[in-house]
Protein backbone atom coordinates (compact mmCIF):
# COMPACT_ATOMS: atom_id res chain seq x y z
CA UNK A 1 0.00 0.00 0.00
CA UNK A 2 1.91 3.16 -1.01
CA UNK A 3 1.91 6.72 0.75
CA UNK A 4 -1.11 8.77 -0.20
CA UNK A 5 -0.81 12.43 -0.54
CA UNK A 6 -3.81 13.35 -1.79
CA UNK A 7 -7.55 12.30 -1.71
CA UNK A 8 -9.14 9.63 0.51
CA UNK A 9 -7.56 6.66 1.82
CA UNK A 10 -5.85 5.17 4.58
CA UNK A 11 -2.85 7.47 5.43
CA UNK A 12 -1.83 6.07 8.94
CA UNK A 13 -1.17 2.73 10.31
CA UNK A 14 -4.70 1.72 12.40
CA UNK A 15 -2.36 0.18 15.08
CA UNK A 16 0.08 2.54 15.98
CA UNK A 17 -0.97 5.88 13.93
CA UNK A 18 2.10 6.62 12.41
CA UNK A 19 2.36 7.46 7.93
CA UNK A 20 1.88 4.37 6.12
CA UNK A 21 4.86 4.02 4.31
CA UNK A 22 5.41 3.29 0.89
CA UNK A 23 5.49 0.24 -1.10
CA UNK A 24 5.05 -1.62 2.19
CA UNK A 25 1.98 -4.27 3.75
CA UNK A 26 2.49 -3.42 7.00
CA UNK A 27 3.96 -1.02 9.46
CA UNK A 28 7.97 -0.94 9.79
CA UNK A 29 6.70 0.62 13.39
CA UNK A 30 4.59 -2.27 14.95
CA UNK A 31 4.62 -4.82 12.61
CA UNK A 32 1.00 -4.36 12.30
CA UNK A 33 -0.56 -5.48 8.83
CA UNK A 34 -2.08 -2.70 7.53
CA UNK A 35 -5.17 -4.46 5.60
CA UNK A 36 -5.61 -6.84 8.92
CA UNK A 37 -7.11 -6.72 12.26
CA UNK A 38 -5.76 -8.98 15.30
CA UNK A 39 -9.08 -9.40 16.20
CA UNK A 40 -11.51 -11.34 14.32
CA UNK A 41 -14.62 -8.96 15.61
CA UNK A 42 -15.56 -5.36 15.07
CA UNK A 43 -18.68 -5.68 17.31
CA UNK A 44 -17.88 -5.62 20.81
CA UNK A 45 -14.44 -3.51 19.92
CA UNK A 46 -15.19 -0.48 21.05
CA UNK A 47 -16.16 -1.60 24.58
CA UNK A 48 -18.57 -0.46 27.35
CA UNK A 49 -17.26 3.25 29.09
CA UNK A 50 -15.64 6.34 28.11
CA UNK A 51 -12.22 6.89 26.46
CA UNK A 52 -9.43 8.70 28.05
CA UNK A 53 -8.07 9.72 25.17
CA UNK A 54 -9.84 12.86 24.20
CA UNK A 55 -6.42 15.25 24.65
CA UNK A 56 -4.63 12.80 22.92
CA UNK A 57 -1.85 14.58 21.05
CA UNK A 58 -2.68 13.41 17.66
CA UNK A 59 -6.00 15.42 17.88
CA UNK A 60 -3.81 18.74 18.47
CA UNK A 61 -1.46 17.46 15.11
CA UNK A 62 -4.69 16.88 13.07
CA UNK A 63 -6.23 20.54 14.43
CA UNK A 64 -2.82 21.84 12.84
CA UNK A 65 -2.62 20.80 9.91
CA UNK A 66 -6.33 21.30 8.77
CA UNK A 67 -4.91 24.91 10.01
CA UNK A 68 -2.58 25.01 7.80
CA UNK A 69 -4.01 23.38 4.70
CA UNK A 70 -7.14 26.25 5.19
CA UNK A 71 -4.01 29.02 5.43
CA UNK A 72 -2.51 27.60 2.05
CA UNK A 73 -6.13 27.27 0.64
CA UNK A 74 -6.67 31.00 1.51
CA UNK A 75 -3.53 32.34 0.20
CA UNK A 76 -4.04 30.73 -3.67
CA UNK A 77 -8.12 31.69 -3.41
CA UNK A 78 -6.44 35.18 -2.81
CA UNK A 79 -3.93 34.99 -5.85
CA UNK A 80 -6.77 33.85 -8.01
CA UNK A 81 -8.85 36.57 -7.24
CA UNK A 82 -5.99 38.36 -7.87
CA UNK A 83 -5.54 36.88 -11.30
CA UNK A 84 -9.40 37.39 -12.29
CA UNK A 85 -8.87 41.34 -11.38
CA UNK A 86 -5.92 41.80 -12.95
CA UNK A 87 -5.20 39.78 -15.76
CA UNK A 88 -8.41 39.61 -17.08
CA UNK A 89 -9.19 42.29 -19.48
CA UNK A 90 -11.24 45.23 -19.15
CA UNK A 91 -11.34 44.58 -15.01
CA UNK A 92 -8.77 46.83 -13.02
CA UNK A 93 -5.54 48.36 -14.29
CA UNK A 94 -2.42 47.38 -12.18
CA UNK A 95 -2.20 50.71 -10.39
CA UNK A 96 -2.70 52.44 -6.92
CA UNK A 97 -7.00 52.74 -7.17
CA UNK A 98 -6.93 48.62 -8.89
CA UNK A 99 -5.00 47.68 -5.85
CA UNK A 100 -6.61 49.55 -3.27
CA UNK A 101 -10.25 47.28 -4.57
CA UNK A 102 -8.26 44.22 -4.42
CA UNK A 103 -7.15 44.63 -0.98
CA UNK A 104 -10.85 45.84 -0.28
CA UNK A 105 -11.83 42.59 -2.02
CA UNK A 106 -9.34 40.42 0.09
CA UNK A 107 -10.31 42.14 3.37
CA UNK A 108 -14.18 41.07 3.03
CA UNK A 109 -13.08 37.32 2.08
CA UNK A 110 -10.99 36.88 4.62
CA UNK A 111 -13.08 38.54 7.41
CA UNK A 112 -16.07 36.21 6.36
CA UNK A 113 -13.55 33.00 6.07
CA UNK A 114 -11.88 33.87 9.41
CA UNK A 115 -14.91 34.41 11.36
CA UNK A 116 -16.66 31.06 9.44
CA UNK A 117 -13.20 29.26 10.87
CA UNK A 118 -13.37 30.47 14.10
CA UNK A 119 -17.09 29.89 14.75
CA UNK A 120 -16.33 25.97 13.53
CA UNK A 121 -13.11 25.40 15.12
CA UNK A 122 -13.70 27.40 18.88
CA UNK A 123 -13.97 26.15 21.49
CA UNK A 124 -17.27 24.33 23.24
CA UNK A 125 -18.30 23.14 26.37
CA UNK A 126 -18.53 19.77 27.45
CA UNK A 127 -21.55 17.86 28.84
CA UNK A 128 -23.17 14.34 29.46
CA UNK A 129 -26.68 13.24 29.01
CA UNK A 130 -28.77 10.44 26.54
CA UNK A 131 -30.45 10.57 24.01
CA UNK A 132 -34.24 11.68 24.38
CA UNK A 133 -35.73 11.51 20.66
CA UNK A 134 -34.98 11.42 17.04
CA UNK A 135 -37.11 12.86 14.60
CA UNK A 136 -36.76 14.12 10.86
CA UNK A 137 -38.91 16.45 8.39
CA UNK A 138 -38.87 17.01 5.08
CA UNK A 139 -38.80 20.13 3.04
CA UNK A 140 -38.40 21.69 0.34
CA UNK A 141 -36.79 24.68 -1.54
CA UNK A 142 -36.88 26.68 -4.45
CA UNK A 143 -33.16 27.37 -6.14
CA UNK A 144 -32.96 29.51 -9.47
CA UNK A 145 -30.18 29.19 -11.57
CA UNK A 146 -28.69 29.58 -14.77
CA UNK A 147 -31.80 26.35 -15.83
CA UNK A 148 -34.59 28.48 -14.17
CA UNK A 149 -36.16 27.98 -11.27
CA UNK A 150 -36.63 24.72 -9.76
CA UNK A 151 -37.77 22.79 -6.68
CA UNK A 152 -34.99 21.02 -4.10
CA UNK A 153 -36.51 18.46 -1.66
CA UNK A 154 -34.10 18.02 1.37
CA UNK A 155 -34.31 16.16 4.74
CA UNK A 156 -33.61 17.74 7.93
CA UNK A 157 -32.64 15.12 10.99
CA UNK A 158 -32.54 16.10 14.36
CA UNK A 159 -31.07 14.19 17.20
CA UNK A 160 -32.50 15.85 20.46
CA UNK A 161 -30.29 15.35 23.86
CA UNK A 162 -31.57 15.42 27.60
CA UNK A 163 -28.55 16.67 29.46
CA UNK A 164 -27.94 16.22 33.11
CA UNK A 165 -28.79 19.43 34.23
CA UNK A 166 -32.28 18.83 32.57
CA UNK A 167 -32.10 21.34 29.48
CA UNK A 168 -32.00 20.09 25.65
CA UNK A 169 -29.47 20.26 23.35
CA UNK A 170 -30.69 19.52 19.54
CA UNK A 171 -28.45 18.47 16.46
CA UNK A 172 -29.39 19.10 13.38
CA UNK A 173 -28.25 17.53 10.08
CA UNK A 174 -29.40 18.32 6.34
CA UNK A 175 -29.28 15.71 3.95
CA UNK A 176 -26.27 13.51 6.01
CA UNK A 177 -27.66 11.69 8.67
CA UNK A 178 -24.35 10.44 9.94
CA UNK A 179 -24.98 10.87 13.66
CA UNK A 180 -28.84 10.60 13.28
CA UNK A 181 -28.23 6.78 12.34
CA UNK A 182 -25.04 6.32 14.77
CA UNK A 183 -27.03 7.55 18.22
CA UNK A 184 -29.51 5.65 19.84
CA UNK A 185 -32.82 6.59 21.41
CA UNK A 186 -31.89 6.43 25.00
CA UNK A 187 -28.18 5.87 24.65
CA UNK A 188 -25.70 7.57 26.65
CA UNK A 189 -23.83 10.21 25.56
CA UNK A 190 -20.74 12.63 26.21
CA UNK A 191 -20.69 15.81 24.37
CA UNK A 192 -16.60 16.50 23.73
CA UNK A 193 -16.39 20.21 22.78
CA UNK A 194 -12.47 20.96 23.01
CA UNK A 195 -11.01 23.15 20.23
CA UNK A 196 -11.12 21.66 16.77
CA UNK A 197 -13.54 18.64 18.42
CA UNK A 198 -17.69 18.76 17.84
CA UNK A 199 -17.75 14.79 19.13
CA UNK A 200 -20.82 13.01 20.69
CA UNK A 201 -19.26 10.08 22.55
CA UNK A 202 -21.73 7.07 22.74
CA UNK A 203 -20.92 5.39 26.35
CA UNK A 204 -22.24 1.82 25.23
CA UNK A 205 -19.92 1.08 21.88
CA UNK A 206 -19.74 -2.56 22.21
CA UNK A 207 -22.72 -2.72 19.58
CA UNK A 208 -20.94 -0.97 16.84
CA UNK A 209 -19.05 -2.29 14.21
CA UNK A 210 -18.15 1.34 12.98
CA UNK A 211 -17.03 4.19 15.00
CA UNK A 212 -17.12 7.53 14.18
CA UNK A 213 -13.78 9.47 14.27
CA UNK A 214 -13.16 12.35 16.76
CA UNK A 215 -11.10 14.11 14.09
CA UNK A 216 -12.41 14.00 10.54
CA UNK A 217 -15.70 12.11 11.33
CA UNK A 218 -14.70 9.32 9.18
CA UNK A 219 -16.52 5.94 9.91
CA UNK A 220 -13.88 3.61 11.15
CA UNK A 221 -13.94 0.20 11.73
CA UNK A 222 -14.22 -0.36 15.45
CA UNK A 223 -10.88 -2.62 15.57
CA UNK A 224 -9.07 0.41 14.66
CA UNK A 225 -7.20 2.27 17.31
CA UNK A 226 -6.22 5.24 15.32
CA UNK A 227 -8.15 6.38 11.96
CA UNK A 228 -6.13 5.58 9.00
CA UNK A 229 -7.43 8.77 7.30
CA UNK A 230 -6.02 11.36 9.47
CA UNK A 231 -3.89 9.74 12.11
CA UNK A 232 -6.68 10.81 15.20
CA UNK A 233 -7.01 8.01 18.22
CA UNK A 234 -9.97 6.05 17.55
CA UNK A 235 -12.16 7.11 21.40
CA UNK A 236 -13.07 3.63 22.25
CA UNK A 237 -13.49 2.16 26.58
CA UNK A 238 -10.08 1.35 27.74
Amino acid sequence: MAKKIFGYGDFYCWKCGKNIEKNHDKCPFCGAFYDKFETAEAKGAGGVGWSNQVHHPSFKAWHNRNKKVFQICMIIFSLIIGVILFIIPGELDFDAEGLKIYGGVLAIVWTIDLVWYYFNNKSRKDWEGIVDSKEFEEYTRKVKDDKGTHVEYHTRFIVNFRKDDGSIEKLTEIDSPSWYNYLNEGSRVRYHGQKGMNYYEKYDKSHDEIIPCAGCGSGRDARENFCGRCGCIILKAE
